[in-house]
C-alpha cells in the first residue's frame, strides 16, 4: 500500500512506531479517508505514534497525491485499531485453556 511505504520510508520522524494499516475506508465522494492504524510497543509508543502520525498528515497528503497523480487527495483521518490487541489476548487465553486442560486429562 502506497500510504504504509509513505509512512515506513518518507516519514523521519522518530516518534512513530513499527505500524500496521489494518483497515482504509474511504468516503463515497472521495473526500475523507480513514486509515486503520495498529501500533506495536506499549502505551506511549501508541499514543507518540499516534500523534506524530497526525503531525503528518498534510506531508503524507502531499506525497499520496504526487504519487497517485490526484487532483483532489481525501482529507485523511488515522484512528488507532486495537483488534489485533484483542485477537492476541484471545488467541492467549484460549492456549491457556488448552493447556489447563491437557493438564487436566493427563
Amino acid at each position: 500500500m502506497i500510504v504504509s511505504g509513505i509512512i515506513s520510508k518518507d516519514l523521519k520522524d522518530p516518534g512513530i512506531g513499527f505500524t500496521t494499516i489494518t483497515k482504509v475506508s474511504v468516503s463515497t465522494d472521495i473526500k475523507n479517508a480513514s486509515l486503520y492504524i495498529s501500533v506495536l510497543g506499549n502505551e506511549k509508543q501508541k499514543i507518540s505514534t499516534m500523534e506524530a502520525l497526525e503531525r503528518a498528515t498534510g506531508f503524507i497528503k502531499n506525497i499520496l497525491g504526487q504519487k497517485l497523480k490526484l487532483r483532489l487527495v481525501p482529507k485523511i483521518n488515522f484512528i488507532y485499531d486495537d483488534s489485533l490487541e484483542k485477537a492476541s489476548r484471545v488467541w492467549n487465553l484460549i492456549n491457556k485453556i488448552n493447556e489447563q486442560d491437557s493438564r487436566k486429562n493427563t
